[in-house]
């Protein structure tokens, strides 16, 4: 059977885990804000960005596949503190990058331990939480990680334009630094070995898990919802910052807006979280992505407008509320709790599936056509999965308010 994990403090809510995620995402953020346009400085044009990013998808992919095998031999609470150690160092390495070779090594390493380090605290939330307040201590995670992507723009860009890249990327690695000192403060440890030994059995046939993952009708669902969100956010996060300097504005003003993208997502979780207890999953799914669609579409056919195109995916981010909270949730709902570890990093592949795809197929459509096709396809994309989570109907979700969750 699972073990339980214990904390010296009192975490029944997960708010220790949350102010967590706030630092880990505020340690990302400030990087990933300058990233795309420092890729293109040191790769050439937007072109290799996108094959660059695709390849990225690929690292990442690895570390989710790895990462239940790693945890059958390593404490969670462990691995977790290595891993920030490693984040904090690898975004110091930063500022000696003297060569394309340099930067492509240190970001795939930085892109690795960032999925160790993301999906360890995904299980550390499900494992300290108690069940009946998952989907609180869920929605106080993601709220605490949003608003660390909401000041982590504004800074990256001010420091960026004021002080240079290498400021940026000293303030990441001293953010990860006092995320390893609260996380120690917390004195978090575990009984045993996490995993059970049926799954340490079968957890490292990664092909078999695959199968076990799409066997189930729900899970397949639940990965869909992953990969279209991460098609959106790839485009958001790494194409809108290089549309942005293209159109003449500067670093801040891709600080502005990717803050922006996050007050929607802070102002209407908690409420798509409500209507999925009240109204089950289906209806918020169906609402998010079909505003993402229109407003990528929309986007395409008035991108002279920068200024009005830039308020159009700013907006469109409360469809992305409606999306992003209820991933997690979904998988566990479809998954046996005994099955949930060994299952998690498959889950998680939805995300690096979209990184690479995504990449790829804007870095051609940028080759063949103007940048702002773009965002007709990924409009296009967007409408896809709705219809087709319509047409399938995804479950429902158990009421957390009668205790069934």
């Amino acid at each position: 059977m699972q073990s339980k994990i214990l904390a010296y403090q009192n975490n029944s809510h997960g708010h220790n885990l949350a102010w967590l995620a706030f630092l880990l995402s505020l340690g990302i953020a400030v990087i990933e804000t300058i990233l795309p346009n420092f890729a293109k400085k040191i790769l050439g044009n937007e072109v290799l960005v996108g094959y660059f990013y695709a390849t990225l998808s690929l690292v990442m992919l690895a570390g989710n596949l790895l990462l239940c095998f790693i945890l059958e031999r390593i404490s969670k609470i462990r691995f977790f503190y290595f891993s920030s150690i490693l984040l904090a160092l690898s975004s110091l390495a930063f500022i000696f990058i003297v060569s394309p070779f340099s930067f492509i090594s240190i970001q795939y390493l930085r892109t690795i331990i960032f999925a160790f380090v993301f999906l360890s605290l995904g299980l550390m939330v499900r494992d300290f939480t108690p069940k009946e307040q998952l989907g609180r201590a869920e929605g106080a995670r993601f709220v605490f990680s949003n608003i660390g992507w909401f000041i982590g723009p504004i800074l990256a860009g001010v420091l960026a334009k004021t002080y240079g890249n290498n400021s940026v990327f000293l303030f990441s690695a001293g953010i990860f630094f006092l995320l390893i000192l609260f996380f120690l403060h917390q004195h978090f440890f575990e009984e045993k070995q996490f995993l059970s030994s049926q799954c340490d059995f079968q957890s490292h046939h990664f092909l078999h898990n695959f199968s076990d993952f799409f066997q189930s009708h729900k899970r397949k669902l639940s990965y869909l919802v992953g990969f279209g969100l991460g098609m959106w956010w790839v485009v958001v996060y790494v194409y809108f910052p290089l549309f942005i300097i293209n159109r003449g504005l500067d670093e801040t003003a891709v600080g502005i807006f990717l803050a922006g993208v996050t007050i929607p997502l802070l102002l209407f979780e908690k409420f798509a979280g409500r209507i999925a207890d009240q109204y089950g999953i289906n209806h918020p799914l169906i609402f998010g992505f079909s505003l993402l669609g229109v407003a990528g579409i929309s986007a395409f056919f008035i991108n002279d407008q920068t200024y009005l195109v830039l308020l159009f995916f700013i907006l469109a981010s409360i469809g992305a509320a409606f999306i992003e909270p209820l991933q997690e949730m979904y998988f566990f709902q479809a998954t046996d709790e005994k099955e949930e570890n060994r299952l998690f990093g498959i889950f998680y592949t939805s995300n690096s599936l979209a990184k690479f795809i995504m990449p790829l197929l804007a870095s051609s459509i940028i080759l063949f056509f103007k940048f702002e096709y773009i965002f007709f396809v990924i409009g296009i994309l967007m409408l896809m999965i709705a219809f087709l989570l319509h047409i399938f109907r995804p479950m429902e979700l158990e009421k957390i308010i009668n205790g069934e969750l």
